[in-house]
């Protein structure tokens, strides 16, 4: 459920569609981040440089539920639940 959810991590396409489906599926903003001033669309990183952001930024805690969302061209599309465990320390240049 909804509640079982402390992160919505999409793919970071273009700001244009996250926020098209951020307001379609009623997603607080605060709850469905969006990290793209510095690098943009970078295909399949976008996730994975997402999370060490967040991480850097103290906004991603252990325990946290996420989810995590892929799109790609056409119909194609992939999700998983996500349950944050980094401990350790993250520095500007990880």
């Amino acid at each position: 459920t909804e509640r079982d959810v402390d992160l919505y991590l999409f793919h970071q396409a273009t700001l244009k569609m996250l926020e098209q489906l951020r307001v379609r599926m009623d997603i607080a903003p605060e709850r469905m981040p969006v990290r793209m001033e510095n690098c943009g669309n970078t295909v399949s990183a976008t996730i994975p440089i997402l999370i060490q952001s967040l991480r850097r930024e103290g906004e991603l805690k252990p325990g946290m539920k996420n989810m995590l969302v892929g799109f790609g061209v056409g119909w194609s599309w992939a999700g998983c639940m996500w349950n944050e465990n980094w401990a350790g320390a993250v520095s500007a240049s990880n």
